[in-house]
């Protein structure tokens, strides 16, 4: 085997005492036996694929009637290269250069070869290449398939069971909801209520992303009745939680993040059917606090890990409100297309959601979707565990690594919130008390680490909220400074008019007393003027000196 850092491990088993909090931590990959990677690639990959086969055949007739009779041999090539391809899997074969037409395929053939130079030709197969790498690879190499036909190239195999998966959850789209009607509808949103709805939304739109397709292996996933209730009980849960942080100090905060003069909220979207629905609700929470002046949805423009959400699953899921009994729901169902009508909302699918690459590697893999970003958006939440691995780069880290060592160069403007139930092996930033409330569990991963049951809602502040947060506490000291000072001044000022009152009081009394002196003086000059001068009281006397002086205040 290669001394490449993929292969290094030689670990059977994860652990939470696995992997390495440093630059050396080894990339995930399916030889490791007993991990959930390993029976990824094993089990699950081949039942997808079977499902897809099993899909194809079921709607042969279908696809017949709508796409023409030549669609049949459309169909068989499918299955053909799906069998193929399932066959390669299964016995760890290389995998092999992608052969269809679609733009970016030169770019994956590019990375493959360079994979093959690193560690060999030979090693680039099924279980030994990077999991990131090859997962991907796996829904690519699916779309280049029925891309390559001659009627089928725009034909989402998955979208029967996302919507499947939607309609199987209508009272929790009921509830969920009417619990978000009655919350901001005919109710004063105050600070205190804003953020307790938002911390329930996004704990809703967190516990939503249980029902992912790709887990289950394409099987129907059944989420609980109440998603308010699953929202409100299941905090024990929740190993890692920064929600509230983020909320007080910057979902609520958003002013103080405008891109552009706006304050913009993006949204990587994971799943379609309910969870695409609790992070509509949690956008229509957003701007009924008036908390935002537009929000992206990112999604991704061809099939990918079997329900993850696309444009056309976002438009269908709105539409389909509009269908069931429920006048709320259809009114949310209009106020959403207005949305997107105007602009307020939107949708967009850029291929970096849709390539191997990690969130580190977007500055310079996708320089548009970087800038866009970073110059635009105020906030980012990463929905689900394929957004959660790519922002931790996919590596084994221990568990206690600090996040933002296992993050590394991710250094976009927008704060990020990853909202993500565990799926896979890829988690940091868990401390002691996290492994005490997992209790006796704590060295079973079957159970928590890979079942979909327990959640880290980790936050991860940006350059430039950081810097924002240490500017705004600059801005209160300056303040406070300058309130000071203003106090200081009034209470002068107040003294200086007191003062002023008191002077001209006295000024008042004096020209009074000036005015009696005066006149008593001028009788005085009139009876001297008949009498002789007293030889004691020579002419400039002090008496003399005193009325000028009054006389000149005056």
């Amino acid at each position: 085997m290669s001394d490449h850092p993929i292969h290094k491990s030689g670990l059977k088993l994860f652990t939470p005492q696995a992997g390495t909090d440093d630059e050396t931590a080894p990339v995930l990959v399916g030889t490791m036996e007993g991990s959930f990677v390993h029976k990824t690639v094993r089990d699950r990959w081949p039942q997808i694929i079977g499902k897809i086969v099993d899909h194809f055949h079921t709607k042969r007739r279908e696809m017949m009637e709508e796409f023409g009779e030549e669609a049949d041999a459309d169909v068989k090539a499918v299955i053909h290269g799906l069998s193929e391809m399932r066959y390669r899997m299964s016995t760890d074969k290389t995998l092999t250069l992608l052969t269809d037409d679609y733009h970016d395929v030169q770019k994956w053939n590019d990375k493959l070869e360079m994979i093959q130079k690193e560690i060999g030709p030979d090693e680039t197969t099924w279980f030994r290449t990077a999991w990131m790498f090859t997962e991907c690879y796996l829904y690519r190499s699916l779309y280049g398939l029925v891309h390559s036909t001659k009627l089928l190239g725009t034909y989402d195999w998955f979208m029967d069971s996302k919507k499947e998966a939607f309609d199987t959850h209508l009272d929790q789209v009921k509830e969920a909801i009417y619990y978000v009607w009655t919350c901001t509808n005919d109710v004063e949103l105050t600070p205190d209520h804003v953020k307790e709805t938002l911390l329930v939304m996004l704990r809703m739109s967190l516990w939503a992303n249980k029902g992912d397709l790709s887990l289950s292996g394409g099987n129907a996933v059944t989420s609980p009745p109440n998603p308010v209730f699953v929202a409100t009980k299941l905090q024990d849960k929740i190993l890692a939680d920064d929600m509230e942080e983020a909320v007080d100090d910057y979902l609520t905060k958003l002013d103080q993040f405008r891109r552009d003069g706006k304050r913009r909220v993006d949204i990587v979207l994971d799943n379609a059917g309910l969870e695409l629905l609790m992070d509509l609700l949690l956008v229509e929470v957003l701007f009924k606090a008036r908390l935002v002046d537009k929000v992206v949805l990112h999604g991704k423009a061809i099939p990918w890990f079997v329900s993850d959400v696309t444009e056309a699953d976002m438009r269908w899921q709105i539409d389909r409100l509009m269908q069931i009994n429920d006048v709320t729901a259809r009114t949310l169902s209009h106020k959403w297309k207005l949305r997107l009508q105007t602009g307020e909302l939107s949708f967009r699918a850029h291929p970096f959601w849709t390539s191997w690459h990690n969130m580190e590697d977007m500055e310079s893999a996708a320089p548009d979707l970087y800038d866009e970003l970073d110059d635009n958006s105020s906030f980012m939440i990463l929905k689900g565990d394929l957004n959660y691995r790519k922002l931790l780069r996919d590596r084994m880290w221990r568990m206690d690594t600090e996040l933002s060592v296992a993050v590394g160069d991710v250094s976009l403007n927008p704060p990020i919130l990853a909202l993500r139930c565990n799926k896979s092996e890829t988690i940091a930033g868990l401390d002691e008390s996290c492994m005490e409330l997992l209790g006796g569990i704590a060295n079973r991963p079957d159970v928590w680490l890979c079942s979909g049951d327990y959640a880290p809602k980790r936050f991860h502040p940006s350059l430039l909220a950081i810097r924002t947060r240490l500017i705004t506490m600059v801005m209160n000291e300056i303040a406070i400074v300058l309130i000071s000072a203003a106090v200081v001044w009034l209470l002068v000022y107040c003294i200086l008019v007191i003062q002023r009152v008191k002077m001209d009081q006295d000024y008042t009394s004096l020209e009074q007393r000036a005015h009696s002196f005066n006149s008593v003086n001028s009788r005085r000059s009139t009876m001297s003027s008949s009498a002789p001068r007293s030889p004691n009281v020579p002419r400039g006397s002090k008496r003399e000196e005193q009325t000028s002086l009054f006389a000149f205040v005056a």
